[in-house]
């Protein structure tokens, strides 16, 4: 599997590999048949009929006719366009058109499979028997180099990869490892974009807030691991005195999705009167955020009418992963559960 951010050159190994493009320096060497499936539509001719196509692709991949034959039944079938398989492709949809695209690059066997993020372009049910179709191909011992940025589809799919940046290879190797590198340069710069948002839209503020964080043996922390105590000390200066607001902390994922909320009021909180320089600690018993990079915000708000009187500047918060084999869930939060033995009978 091939992972990386738009522009970083993953679509250029996979044309070079397919000798679309040529090369000005280096060289590459291949070993095999190679079936590709890059941008949508290539190697059709618009005015012929899918099964003509069918036998215009097999032949490029260097199949006899009666070879093309043997496989068109499964072809037709695994691409699942009925009749239109005998209409001119340039009536196709654009799903039609992945659809029998793969159902060639897949059903013909070659040595090595290229593909590119078209699949996307397909339904679920349609994504789903192309990554069994995958599976099975890897078990027959097919090479499948797959370049996507849907990260369930690059651990599902593939056992190695490589994480492209820029046209550097940042990360080989195992795929876990390669999609943990990838997500932690994610996570790092859109956090560094929502800090930046926040900084362009400032407005005046009637109180002056500030985040501290301290792991379980009170030491300041930006990093707290999954299950461990987590305090947030709430820093305030109100140059007037506000009366019983309502104390915000909202945290993020790198996604920019919620996380979490904890409004002071709604969990029995009542701070009378806030003047001058004063903290708040919130403690929280154990931190059950999945893995990654969050952001943490402090605000507070009018009781009443929900009018910000000020919020903090974002900080960030790392959730380490934890030394244990389950932690694969692509979720925000993680509880804590115990599992009970079967029993028999209705309850």
């Amino acid at each position: 599997g091939i992972i990386g951010p738009n522009g970083s050159g993953k679509t250029t190994i996979l044309r070079i590999l397919s000798g679309i493009c040529h090369i000005n320096r280096g060289h590459v060497r291949v070993r095999g048949s190679i079936s590709a499936l890059i941008a949508l539509g290539a190697g059709f001719h618009p005015e012929l009929t899918g099964r003509e196509n069918i036998y215009l692709n097999g032949s490029i991949l260097g199949l006899k006719h009666h070879e093309i034959n043997r496989y068109l039944d499964d072809i037709v079938d695994f691409a699942g366009i009925g009749a239109y398989i005998d209409a001119p492709v340039k009536r196709y949809s654009s799903g039609m058109f992945v659809r029998l695209g793969f159902a060639v690059a897949a059903q013909v066997r070659p040595d090595i499979l290229l593909v590119d993020e078209v699949l996307a372009v397909g339904d679920a049910r349609f994504q789903t028997r192309c990554h069994e179709r995958i599976r099975e191909l890897r078990e027959e011992g097919t090479v499948i180099i797959l370049v996507s940025h849907d990260m369930w589809a690059i651990r599902k799919s593939c056992a190695q990869g490589i994480f492209l940046n820029h046209g550097v290879v940042e990360t080989q190797g195992d795929i876990a490892d390669v999609i943990e590198a990838y997500d932690k340069v994610v996570q790092q710069e859109n956090l560094q974009a929502l800090i930046k948002k926040q900084k362009s839209d400032g407005e005046s503020q009637d109180a002056i807030c500030h985040i501290e964080m301290f792991n379980h043996e009170g030491e300041p922390t930006t990093e707290v691991p999954w299950g461990e105590p987590l305090t947030l000390r709430l820093h305030y200066r109100c140059d007037t005195p506000i009366h019983n607001p309502t104390l915000v902390v909202s945290v993020f994922s790198h996604h920019g999705a919620c996380a979490a909320v904890m409004r002071s009021r709604k969990q029995g909180w009542e701070g009378g009167t806030l003047d001058g320089v004063g903290f708040v600690d919130v403690k929280i018993p154990e931190l059950r955020l999945n893995p990654g990079r969050y952001a943490v915000r402090f605000i507070m708000k009018d009781t009443a009418d929900l009018a910000s009187y000020g919020e903090s500047q974002i900080h960030e918060l790392f959730v380490p992963l934890p030394n244990i084999d389950w932690f694969n869930e692509d979720c925000t939060y993680v509880p804590q559960t115990e599992w009970g033995a079967p029993q028999k009978g209705i309850a």
